[in-house]
């Protein structure tokens, strides 16, 4: 419908072109506000980020020097990021000490997501009780890390804390990642499993690796130390299915 002329000869907008501007505005202010809050979780984000402290865990994490700990700062700091995490657990090599340090996120674009990059380092140990060698790099990955609902974003409680960060292995964007690790900690039911076997459900522990592997996810999680369970899952019909499962120890 075309404009009106009005007595000054000027063309006053029609209803329904005042409507599509109202709609346009509407549209504008939701963008607008979506934009912010999303902007608002980043920053928030970022900034519970700048407040995490370095913290050890496991036998050997705790049992590192002030000088051990500060070269592995350097080490972390050389790599681009101050270290957040540390676990470390006896080697399964004789002579080798190891642990796992990671460092805090590079990634704030999801904040329900934070991906950033996690070390191994590795130094000689000939006995327990004789001092360690430098630390040297061995590895570096990248990881993901999904706060379990009611834990305090950042923070571990201990080496069994299900928020553990974990490893990620191929292409795994931020949904698949989120929804395939609620699938985990919700303990699923182990199928085809023969009377009387044992465990019967997806253990509750931390997941250690998330890896691509075709159109299926392999899951692995750490049950302790020296053992932990291997879980293959797929999604048929927007739901995932344990097509595997297998548990292990040293």
């Amino acid at each position: 419908m075309r404009g009106c002329r009005s007595s000054d000869g000027l063309f006053t907008a029609t209803d329904d072109e005042t409507n599509r501007a109202r709609s346009r505005g509407v549209r504008f202010l939701c963008e607008l506000r979506m934009t912010c809050s999303v902007l608002l979780a980043i920053f928030l984000t970022a900034m519970q980020a700048a407040d995490l402290r370095f913290t050890r865990f496991g036998p050997v994490g705790r049992s590192l020097t002030d000088r051990e700990v500060a070269q592995i700062s350097q080490l972390a700091d050389a790599a681009g990021r101050p270290p957040w995490l540390l676990l470390g657990f006896p080697s399964m090599m004789l002579g080798v000490a190891t642990v796992t340090v990671y460092l805090t996120p590079d990634d704030f674009a999801n904040p329900a997501v934070w991906r950033g990059r996690v070390l191994t380092l590795e130094a000689d140990q000939v006995a327990r009780d004789r001092e360690r060698s430098p630390w040297r790099l061995k590895q570096t990955r990248l990881y993901a890390y999904i706060v379990a609902p009611g834990h305090r974003i950042g923070e571990m409680l201990d080496e069994r804390d299900i928020s553990w960060p974990f490893a990620v292995q191929g292409e795994i964007d931020d949904e698949t990642l989120i929804s395939v690790v609620a699938f985990i900690r919700s303990k699923p039911a182990i199928p085809n499993l023969p009377a009387g076997a044992a465990p019967r459900t997806v253990s509750s522990v931390p997941i250690s690796v998330v890896a691509r592997q075709g159109e299926s996810l392999v899951v692995a999680l750490r049950t302790s130390e020296a053992s932990g369970e291997r879980v293959t899952v797929s999604r048929i019909e927007g739901r995932y299915e344990i097509m595997h499962f297998e548990s292990w120890i040293v």
